[in-house]
């Protein structure tokens, strides 16, 4: 943890204070790549559970959830390159499976069907996208229903 503390120290301010970078593409993977690990850290250390989380708090690492997912969706819908597409991943593996497996009530819906329809916008003969969006219907119906009752 200590170690992840420091890297991320060194990576933000290096991301503030490099103005000379050799390409726009460059800064771009690096912002996109910043973003994600910072994005998925703050939503990882968020979830832990609270005796452990006041032990990573006293080591001076902290984790909100609101921030990482701000940063993850910034990445998955501002940048392109392979950050981008693990952000995507991360977002629906989070959304359809962590929170449902954790007990936690899913927010991100309408972020993941809009990254379904998106992917299914440039690949429209793909059908693991169809299925997938025919699916994340049939669990975001079944959510509302859940939530109503």
């Amino acid at each position: 943890m200590f170690l992840f503390g420091f890297i991320s120290r060194n990576c933000k301010s290096l991301r503030k204070t490099k103005t000379n970078w050799e390409t726009k593409l460059s800064q771009e993977m690096f912002d996109s790549g910043y973003l994600l690990a910072s994005g998925l850290s703050h939503i990882m250390i968020s979830h832990m559970p609270p005796k452990l989380l006041k032990v990573v708090n006293l080591i001076g690492i902290h984790g909100e959830y609101t921030i990482g997912m701000a940063n993850v969706t910034k990445t998955a819908f501002m940048f392109t390159g392979i950050a981008s597409h693990l952000s995507k991943i991360a977002l629906i593996l989070k959304t359809t499976y962590v929170d449902t497996h954790l007990g936690l009530e899913s927010k991100n819906l309408d972020v993941c069907e809009q990254i379904l329809q998106n992917e299914m916008k440039i690949y429209p003969n793909v059908r693991k996208h169809k299925l997938s969006l025919i699916s994340f219907s049939k669990l975001k119906s079944c959510y509302y229903f859940y939530n109503s009752v």
